[in-house]
């Protein structure tokens, strides 16, 4: 590569201007800032071109502005642990107001500094600007009613602080997800009105056939027979509702079973089926148009460079990275240059550029040769009997016998645990005899790691997630038995504790079965997306815990019902039994005194054992009408906890995509890393590092990063990005030399926005657009 060779050399000028007015930007700065916007989602109409709106830009697009953007809003919903109903005492009601309004004016200063990047005109047009702005007013009027009075009043916008998280850079994820819910809110509903429809017709049924049973309950009225089926449906008062109607005719189980049936296996499961293909759709054309507004951001980028070129030289890749990579040494540029210019040209063409985000989040480290592997006995220095010694050791570490041992050990100590469990009798006299046990199978996990070590060598020992996970575990255990040694009383002490994860150790028989470790990888890789479903459930808890408080706060204690035996309807007599303070009858603990109490009485009322008990009891305390927040509350989570299992059996069919491509193409790429390797040349650094051997000319470099959703999608709607880039480019040459990058980006968003179903257009076969190309799938 010719343009490497000054590499190391005294650094151009790459303070180029566009023209002399000191007031323009740079055009690499500019091109950086494309590529922040299409990883970002920034609209390109709003691209600064000047010095001072590149200011602003800055000011709105750095990471202590988005902290900050997090911690006001979280500062406000926390605020909710010090207000009335309390968690926690000792500030007074002004203080808690004053650290509100503090909070509030916060976000309303990252508002002005928004506008004074976008305008105020483009600020006010954004939606959720509009929302932020509103809910704020609306908390800075209630907070100042409040420091008026002196006293706490109900205050039910409090439920509205987490919707200020959404408009955070670091909630993009979040706001995706609400997004795409909104958009399949219409099949949602039309099947929870099918759901509801059967429960009506279900519930005429009952009243008609058993409300004539004296000794029934539960059917005497419409109102409490629909009340009860709903009931039903979650299974949580199953089979207690029809034991009265069972007993006097036996075949009226068969009407509770057929609605079972009906409702419980099949309407639930086709809500199911109907939730994950309308949010799978929406999750699909929401990667489609980001996938599409990144591509237009690096066109952006690269057309703003090459200008009337279709090949980006070195130089002008290095003068792009000061500015989108300011940090990346001179090295890792040259590392990614290569890995970009697939074809080893010298220069990058467009196709080869959309690869640039894959590539710039990589961590480049080098390899030296012959030690591709990291194996410390490959290197010349190493003593010969000492290098075939550990060859011997890698080769049994890494045989499948030594891998089907290690599992027989690990079910040993399984047997050994249970057995443990099952016959111990007297834990003091006991301990000595399975202590003795325990340490044998430590052993044997401590010979094990240090075989590995050896045999693999520390650098891909450490590179395998379950030798860290092993590692771990092996480490408590050891501080346990220590703790337990070094005790006094023959009791332990605290580190003794660490004893009690011995049962962690058992999770390894997950990593000896393939499929195992597939779906654990599928997990690991979504896990930053199920961060956000989590932050959308707490914010969902949050607006029903602050709604409960206010509502609900007070009215359950010990023996409430005891008291009032002669008044208290047959209907709710049970509720005695439950919060009489004896036994089991402690429910009067699960209620909305506190945020604390409160989200745990949500989680309670999502996993629906005996939810029924906890609404009987406010709607006989607070009226009929306190049924609604928790049937609300029940059909809500159940939206989005079916949401959480679509997003989840998404990823599992990306990832069998991915495992179907690799079986396939004979590979095994279900690592948490991607990687990449690059070799360069002498030529290319232009002098060599200083670990070289003077014969060696070539060095080899590795970079890795943590594999994401976004490459699981690559893989899933590999067959349909073709298609998108086809209808882009066909949108960008039909609207001829007026039409540019921006311009067709938003022609493709009208045109699916007017279209239900997506058509691809016929492919471009070359022609007058030569940065218009389908960008292939592993470069995105």
């Amino acid at each position: 590569m010719e343009e490497a060779a000054s590499f190391l050399k005294p650094d151009a000028d790459c303070e180029r201007r566009n023209d002399d007015d000191d007031d323009k930007i740079d055009i690499y700065e500019s091109a950086s800032i494309f590529l922040e916007e299409g990883l970002a989602n920034d609209k390109y109409d709003v691209h600064p071109k000047t010095r001072k709106e590149v200011r602003a830009y800055r000011l709105c697009h750095n990471h202590a502005f988005w902290i900050i953007e997090v911690v006001a809003p979280l500062g406000l919903v926390l605020l909710a642990l010090f207000e009335q109903p309390t968690t926690v005492n000792g500030l007074p009601v002004w203080g808690k107001v004053i650290i509100e309004l503090v909070f509030a004016c916060t976000i309303f200063t990252l508002l002005g500094v928004r506008a004074r990047w976008l305008g105020l005109k483009r600020l006010l047009q954004q939606k959720r600007i509009i929302v932020n702005a509103v809910i704020l007013f609306a908390l800075l009027l209630d907070g100042l009613v409040e420091l008026i009075q002196g006293k706490h009043h109900p205050r039910y916008l409090r439920c509205l602080r987490p919707v200020l998280f959404f408009d955070a850079y670091y909630a993009s994820g979040l706001r995706r997800i609400v997004r795409d819910i909104v958009y399949s809110l219409r099949p949602i509903v039309d099947m929870l009105i099918l759901v509801f429809f059967f429960l009506t017709i279900s519930s005429l049924f009952a009243f008609f056939l058993f409300s004539e049973i004296g000794d029934d309950l539960y059917f005497q009225t419409f109102r409490g027979s629909f009340v009860q089926m709903f009931v039903l449906l979650t299974t949580s008062n199953h089979p207690d509702i029809m034991m009265v109607e069972y007993d006097y005719h036996p075949y009226s189980a068969l009407f509770f079973n057929v609605f079972l049936l009906v409702g419980l296996y099949l309407l639930l499961n086709l809500f199911l089926a109907v939730v994950y293909g309308t949010f799978g759709d929406q999750e699909k054309d929401k990667f489609r148009k980001l996938y599409l507004h990144k591509r237009a951001g690096l066109m952006l980028a690269f057309n703003m460079i090459v200008k009337d070129k279709t090949v980006m030289n070195f130089e002008q890749f290095k003068s792009l990275m000061k500015f989108a990579r300011p940090r990346m040494n001179n090295v890792e540029v040259l590392c990614i240059f290569k890995a970009i210019d697939e074809d080893d040209s010298g220069g990058i063409q467009i196709n080869e550029f959309c690869g640039f985000f894959s590539y710039t989040t990589m961590r480049w480290t080098p390899l030296k040769k012959g030690r591709q592997g990291g194996r410390w006995y490959d290197s010349k220095r190493c003593p010969r009997q000492l290098a075939k010694l550990g060859k011997l050791v890698r080769r049994i570490v890494e045989h499948d016998y030594f891998q089907y041992l290690v599992g027989f050990i690990i079910l040993c100590n399984l047997v050994a645990l249970i057995f443990e469990a099952v016959s111990t009798t007297d834990p003091v006299s006991q301990s000595h005899m399975f202590g003795v046990v325990d340490e044998i199978f430590l052993v044997l996990y401590c010979i094990e790691l240090a075989l590995k070590v050896f045999g693999q060598g520390p650098k891909l020992f450490f590179h395998d997630f379950w030798n860290w996970f092993d590692l771990a575990i092996v480490v408590v255990s050891i501080v346990g038995e220590v703790g337990e040694a070094v005790s006094d009383d023959g009791k332990g002490n605290g580190l003794s504790s660490f004893v009690y994860l011995r049962p962690l150790r058992l999770i390894r028989l997950f990593a000896l079965r393939k499929r195992y470790r597939d779906i654990l990888f599928a997990l690991w890789v979504v896990m930053p997306r199920m961060g956000y479903m989590l932050l959308l459930l707490f914010s969902i808890y949050y607006f029903f815990a602050i709604i409960g408080m206010e509502v609900f706060h007070g009215v359950l204690y010990k023996g409430v019902f005891n008291n009032d035996t002669k008044t208290i309807p047959e209907t709710f007599a049970y509720l005695i039994d439950y919060y009489d303070g004896v036994g089991p009858g402690r429910y009067y603990n699960i209620n909305f005194d506190n945020i604390l109490r409160s989200f745990e009485t949500l989680f309670i009322l999502t996993v629906v054992n005996n939810w029924y008990v906890i609404m009987d009891a406010y709607t006989y305390l607070c009226g009929e009408a306190a049924r609604a927040f928790f049937i609300i509350f029940y059909l809500i989570s159940l939206v989005i906890v079916t949401i959480v299992v679509s997003f989840v059996l998404d990823s599992f069919a990306a990832m069998d995509a991915e495992q179907k491509e690799n079986a396939r193409l004979s590979q095994d790429n279900n690592s948490e890393l991607k990687e990449r390797r690059v070799t360069l040349t002498a030529q290319d650094l232009n002098h060599a590092p200083s670990y070289r051997d003077p014969s060696e000319n070539v060095f080899l470099y590795i970079g890795m990063r943590k594999r994401n959703k976004d490459d699981l999608n690559l893989q899933l709607y590999k067959d349909d990005i073709p298609g998108w880039c086809a209808e882009y480019d066909a949108a960008l040459k039909d609207g001829g030399a007026s039409m540019n990058v921006v311009a067709a980006l938003k022609a493709v968003k009208r045109r699916s926005r007017l279209s239900a179903a997506y058509a691809p257009p016929p492919s471009n076969d070359g022609g007058e657009n030569s940065a218009s190309v389908t960008v292939p799938l592993k470069d995105m």
